[in-house]
């Protein structure tokens, strides 16, 4: 992996390292003559595998599997007895609702 590519945080200390895919891949398809979906809720609608969760949400793909077990952790897609699939849309609002502003609003 090339180190522009490794895990950056922002301000907020939120990991940006899949945006950075995103605009890569971006850039690739531009160069090609490719047009990303006019339509914003393809990309976010879109199922992903339990890695690529992982790597969006900076996190291991053995602790979505541990959410799933125990609870708290997004919402998935059960596609088979052996085949998970999460939405980037879930991701995203799975995030939003941890979002704090201080450790007083906290409740562990």
């Amino acid at each position: 992996m090339p180190p522009y590519l490794g895990y950056i945080y922002d301000i907020r200390n939120v990991c940006i390292r899949h945006n950075l895919r995103l605009i890569l891949l971006v850039l690739k398809r531009q160069q090609r003559g490719n047009k990303m979906p006019n339509n914003p809720d393809d990309f976010l609608d879109k199922l992903i595998d339990e890695k690529t969760a992982a790597d969006f949400l900076c996190y291991t793909v053995r602790a979505l599997q541990n959410w799933r077990c125990r609870g708290g952790g997004p919402k998935f897609i059960k596609v088979s007895s052996r085949s998970v699939r999460y939405r980037r849309r879930d991701l995203n609002e799975w995030i939003e609702a941890r979002k704090i502003s201080n450790t007083a609003q906290y409740a562990a």
